[in-house]
């Protein structure tokens, strides 16, 4: 077994008394990790480095006493990376929190989404980021309806997802407050509804143009 620690230096590598240094990390599940795993002679020189659930890079090394110059991505084993509110904004949501960024990538303030825009969700910032990046998964699922919402003018009649009323006057008003279907879902129903309207419309008109020709 190797000697580990929790913050790599010169001096931890200095104090060293085996072959190699396991670097680990605090937010790290190392729940039936092998310490006793070892590279082949030939890759003795590189630090290796092991994923997690998020990255190839999970803060977790075999570092040579030796010293290194070049990095190895190890995908023999993985960690699991822990949740940890450190850096996020917007700690509220149903979200995995133990999602990380590559230490490889540079300095960048994450930006997470919902189901329907890039944004919405929380942020992740690297001490000295100035540029945002939008990270596709993982996603929150958006149930709460902003207060943008508004409606319109005129007298209009509510749908809801336990039933579409008959439409009373010109157009129908889609009301997203108390309902769990998407927008989309809704959208779809209230065009169907028109288009049922409509063809009831141009039937009448043709039937009434009938009863002129034939009177």
């Amino acid at each position: 077994m190797f000697d580990s620690c929790y913050s790599y230096s010169e001096e931890a590598l200095v104090q060293c008394k085996t072959r190699y240094l396991w670097v680990l990390d605090k937010h790290c599940d190392y729940s039936g990790f092998d310490f006793a795993w070892e590279p082949a002679p030939w890759e003795s020189h590189f630090r290796h480095a092991f994923g997690s659930q998020w990255q190839k890079d999970s803060g977790t090394y075999l570092v040579p006493k030796d010293g290194y110059s070049e990095t190895k991505y190890n995908k023999e084993q993985t960690v699991t990376k822990l949740t940890n509110f450190e850096n996020w904004e917007g700690q509220d949501f149903k979200f995995d929190y133990s999602w990380h960024p590559d230490p490889t990538d540079p300095p960048y303030v994450y930006q997470f989404g919902t189901q329907w825009q890039k944004t919405g969700g929380p942020k992740y910032t690297v001490p000295g980021a100035t540029s945002i990046k939008y990270v596709d998964s993982p996603k929150i699922n958006k149930t709460v309806v902003d207060a943008y919402w508004t409606k319109p003018a005129g007298k209009f009649e509510t749908l809801t997802t336990h039933g579409i009323q008959t439409r009373q006057k010109n157009l129908t008003y889609i009301s997203l407050v108390h309902n769990t279907k998407r927008p989309v879902d809704l959208v779809i129903l209230y065009l169907v509804q028109l288009i049922q309207s409509l063809l009831a419309t141009l039937q009448a008109v043709c039937e009434q143009w009938l009863v002129e020709q034939f009177l």
